[in-house]
């Protein structure tokens, strides 16, 4: 976005772009839900990351469990879980978004903007250290770990949804 921002110099491009971006990675993140795409796609990640950093260990992947529950604390933490990555996802894409097509209007204060965004991002890391990592991985240890990451897709997925509106509404 920056490298658009200081390229392109035109608002109008910059809007489509970023308009663009978001679109995309609402149609990235979509094959998240399936099961048959994301067990290869990890798999092959491994094996690559394996190969950069020179692990030959072999690779055996358990199969999240996929748990079904009805207590209503249950409910109440996914709600908590979806809430606060999608404030935090929220976070990560509204400073990148505005702040560089607000620079736009105010030339003058576009070095401190771009500075801000990286405050805001700290409120968003610290959301996902402190309340959403613990979360993940503790579903994970426990051999699930399926519905919550349908959870986060769903969250981030509606974030870039939220911020598709916000940039037709600005425009």
């Amino acid at each position: 976005m920056a490298y658009a921002t200081e390229s392109v110099k035109d608002k109008n491009e910059v809007w489509l772009i970023t308009i663009l971006a978001h679109v995309l990675v609402i149609l990235f993140l979509l094959p998240l839900y399936s099961y048959q795409f994301t067990y290869p796609f990890s798999l092959n990640v491994i094996k690559i990351l394996n190969r950069f950093f020179g692990k030959s260990k072999p690779i055996h992947l358990k199969e999240i469990v996929r748990r079904t529950t009805n207590e209503t604390t249950i409910i109440s933490n996914n709600w908590m879980l979806f809430v606060t990555n999608y404030i935090a996802g929220f976070l990560f894409s509204i400073s990148i978004t505005f702040l560089y097509y607000i620079s736009f209007y105010f030339d003058q204060k576009a070095l401190m903007l771009s500075s801000l965004t990286q405050f805001i991002n700290m409120f968003g890391s610290m959301l996902i250290i402190l309340f959403i990592d613990p979360r993940i991985m503790g579903a994970i240890d426990d051999g699930g770990g399926s519905k919550e990451i349908h959870i986060l897709t769903s969250s981030r997925i509606l974030v870039h949804i939220t911020l598709v509106l916000l940039l037709i509404f600005i425009r």
